[in-house]
């Protein structure tokens, strides 16, 4: 009875150590800047363990080190790079046009109608 319930509190020891570094992992890579998280397939874990206290350690190495050999993967590292690869050029997207400055409220049933067909055309031709 006694070995039963040690191998399942050693069981269930294991169980959060391995949630913990899970979280660690993620919250590491949210902070690291990792542009996509179907990358931490790419980290190389055996260094990262949990202490007797439950702390994970080795999560910043790791990172650290798969940011040495693949930077494209982080955030702000095509910033800092020089090449360019590719056509395509980053764009600002485009700002919506303020119709007046004052309330929607104040306008006219024909200022309103125009402005609906400035900012929502397909709304506006299907309810005029």
């Amino acid at each position: 009875m006694r070995n039963e319930a040690q191998t399942t509190a050693e069981a269930r020891a294991m169980e959060i150590a391995g949630v913990r570094k899970d979280a660690a992992i993620r919250t590491a890579a949210v902070t690291s800047g990792l542009v996509d998280m179907e990358c931490l397939p790419l980290l190389d874990i055996t260094s990262i363990s949990v202490d007797e206290n439950g702390n994970v350690c080795g999560v910043e190495e790791a990172f650290e080190e798969l940011k040495e050999k693949k930077p494209f993967l982080f955030s702000g590292a095509m910033e800092n790079s020089t090449r360019v690869s590719g056509t395509a050029k980053l764009a600002s997207a485009p700002r919506a046009k303020s119709v007046s400055s004052g309330s929607i409220r104040d306008l006219s049933e024909g200022e309103y109608r125009q402005s609906l067909k400035k900012l929502a055309p397909s709304y506006a031709r299907r309810y005029n």
